[in-house]
């Protein structure tokens, strides 16, 4: 099982470190999951060559309009660095357009084109056909138990102070 650790008969791993080891390793099983949920999906987005991260942009600008590369960044889990190389691909290929803020020319925003909405409506048909599938196997209730669950863990980390 991931996040199993060995462990002597006094508790300790096997390099000694202080670390609990009867414990499961929450954020390894976290990105196992999201490689197994994503399995399911990266079919659709390779059909269409579309990485997973200019999919999660898609799907930001669809649904919230002109955005900020700072609120992309946030909104899909990006890095700025690599947010740059992105949308950089993303323009090249007619998906997106950036320009300058309305409001302060030192910023720009970026905002879907029509044939990038024709692809988040392409793309998103099947997409939602996928989730769909999986909702179903788990079952609606568990889905949104288990979002609601997320969200309750999220904002607990937020609460801490590290």
């Amino acid at each position: 099982m991931i996040g199993d650790t060995a462990q002597n008969v006094n508790g300790i791993n096997p390099a000694g470190d202080a670390v609990s080891t009867h414990r499961r390793h929450l954020a390894l099983e976290l990105l196992a999951t999201r490689e197994r949920f994503m399995q399911h999906f990266r079919p659709v987005l390779t059909k269409h060559d579309v990485t997973e991260q200019q999919w999660r942009v898609i799907r930001a600008l669809a649904a919230n309009g002109e955005m900020e590369p700072g609120e992309i960044t946030k909104r899909c889990v990006i890095l700025k660095p690599s947010l740059t190389g992105i949308l950089s691909r993303m323009e090249e290929f007619g998906w997106i357009k950036r320009q300058a803020h309305a409001d302060d020319l030192r910023r720009s925003v970026v905002r879907l084109t029509a044939s990038g909405n024709a692809l988040h409506r392409k793309i998103g048909r099947e997409v939602e056909a996928t989730h769909g599938a999986i909702v179903d196997s788990l079952g609606a209730d568990e889905f949104e138990a288990l979002h609601a669950a997320l969200d309750r863990f999220n904002a607990g980390l937020d609460q801490l102070t590290c």
